[in-house]
């Protein structure tokens, strides 16, 4: 399965490189919906995160020829995207970035996290649709792809303070929403919605 997968990626990257509109149609179909749910992640509604993607892919082909097989196509579309919403943001929250820059450096950085930690995965992004742009880009690095905060303070152009503090203050939001979650859940029979499968 992983071969047949890989030997299709690699056909796919073969037409993309030689600008084959036939084959940049079959590899946005084919990553569509995994790469949206990754912008879903970063931006505050569906157009948003439209846009995102679309920059997105625009880069993947513009960058084709930079990629050498190694590793997974989809791990290096997946990165191009997460670069592109992170650059979207900072274009968007200039201002906003440099105000909370200046409340961080007078902030405490530190508090628990076993709430946010017992939060379910959909609950989890169906709240990150509240959180304020940056916070929820941090808690997205942080929290789901998996970078340091000194790797999030160089792409968002902050300190790692603020890094910190981001992502204090989406734990808080998150903290905050899950005994209201709860109470929900407990009181209702409607389906709650549920975290995209990669």
């Amino acid at each position: 399965m992983g071969v047949g997968k890989s030997d299709s990626d690699h056909r796919l990257v073969k037409g993309c490189k030689r600008q084959q509109p036939k084959a940049q149609r079959a590899l946005y179909e084919k990553y569509f919906s995994t790469m949206m749910r990754v912008c879903l992640r970063y931006a505050k509604n569906p157009e948003d995160a439209g846009e995102m993607l679309n920059d997105g892919f625009l880069k993947v082909f513009k960058r084709i020829e930079s990629f050498g097989g190694k590793g997974s196509l989809e791990g290096w579309i997946r990165r191009i995207m997460v670069h592109t919403a992170i650059d979207r943001l900072r274009q968007q929250q200039t201002y906003e970035a440099h105000l909370v820059q200046y409340q961080a450096e007078l902030g405490d950085t530190h508090m628990k996290n076993e709430a946010v930690n017992r939060l379910e995965a959909e609950d989890v992004f169906h709240h990150l649709q509240a959180l304020p742009p940056m916070s929820r880009a941090v808690f997205n690095l942080f929290a789901i792809e998996g970078y340091a905060h000194k790797e999030i303070a160089k792409m968002l152009e902050m300190s790692e303070g603020t890094s910190q503090w981001h992502l204090s203050t989406a734990r808080k939001r998150l903290q905050a929403l899950l005994p209201k979650e709860k109470k929900r859940v407990q009181s209702s029979k409607v389906q709650q919605f549920k975290w995209p499968s990669p």
